[in-house]
């Protein structure tokens, strides 16, 4: 009797193991034969027969396999599904648009597994409507005008190019701000775009809204890549420390029961104070001091404009 229980406790598990690898990549019956006999403790032999048995009972189970001219099986569809929304559909629909519109392949594989996957989730209504909607009918939220954009390939151009920019942006309401940078990346946050360039009068990185940059003018200078890339430590406490998630920038030096210290790389300086200001008696720059003093004149700042 218990030899009946182990036979079938086993049983369940290969079934389980095949049913989670068929989850994760297309497999020929070989390869399936190969993959249970890897997971074997006791390196027990399996045929073809016993995976066809396999998948037999997969398909018993609802899920709807198909195989390819390959000879490969993958899992079509799952027992159980899910209505989503419009909205939803509408934007699983975007991603489609935008995997078909990019031109980095290992980016427009990835968002099609992807929607491949969700779409054997979709129950029979939200597949229909997800059909009926075409993709020439989905149009990308333009945040940015074409002039703007242009911009942008422009400064990846120098960047590819390695040559200095002069590049002109709205300080403020009044006043227009021309400097003359070596271009570093193009930074992405939500919806938001950010030109980085290196500074060399200040030896920094500075982090340029795309909405405010007017003109990049591009120099015969070369850039050598100047980039210097300033190391901040700071630490943070209490209920802070408890619920602090580290930043792109960030990395963590050490930590205790009550504290934790962080260090910064990258960051843009303006943002940066102005942010660990908001945490107030939580947090404090340990390093370098010139942050610990634009820190402090930020905050004499901030007082003098409500006395």
């Amino acid at each position: 009797m218990n030899n009946r229980k182990s036979t079938d406790t086993f049983a369940s598990y290969r079934l389980f193991m095949l049913l989670k690898f068929l989850a994760t990549k297309q497999a020929t019956v070989k390869e399936l034969v190969n993959y249970l006999e890897s997971i074997d403790p006791d390196n027990k032999r399996y045929s073809i027969i016993t995976v066809y048995k396999y998948l037999n009972s997969i398909k018993a189970l609802g899920f709807l396999l198909e195989k390819n001219e390959k000879q490969k099986y993958t899992i079509m569809k799952y027992p159980y599904s899910f209505n989503f929304s419009e909205s939803s559909i509408r934007a699983l629909k975007f991603l489609e648009k935008y995997a078909s519109d990019t031109e980095e392949d290992s980016l427009n594989i990835k968002l099609r597994n992807f929607i491949k996957e969700v779409k054997t989730h979709l129950n029979k209504y939200s597949l229909d409507t997800y059909d009926k909607i075409q993709i020439e009918d989905i149009n990308f939220p333009q945040k940015y005008t074409k002039d703007k954009l242009d911009l942008v390939n422009k400064f990846e151009q120098c960047i590819k190019d390695n040559l200095k920019i002069l590049i002109s942006y709205q300080e403020d309401t009044k006043s227009i701000k021309r400097i003359i940078s070596e271009p570093i990346e193009t930074e992405y946050n939500e919806n938001d775009i950010y030109l980085v360039v290196y500074n060399s009068t200040k030896g920094q990185n500075i982090f340029l809204e795309l909405e405010k940059i007017i003109e990049i003018e591009q120099l015969p200078q070369k850039s050598f890549g100047n980039s210097i890339i300033t190391t901040v430590m700071y630490e943070i406490k209490g209920r802070l420390k408890n619920r602090y998630v580290l930043k792109k920038y960030e990395s963590l030096y050490s930590s205790t029961e009550n504290t934790a210290i962080i260090l910064n790389k990258g960051e843009d300086k303006e943002k940066l104070i102005k942010r660990l200001i908001g945490y107030c008696d939580l947090c404090k720059i340990i390093s370098p001091k010139s942050y610990k003093a634009d820190m402090i004149a930020e905050l004499d700042t901030i007082i003098k404009n409500y006395e």
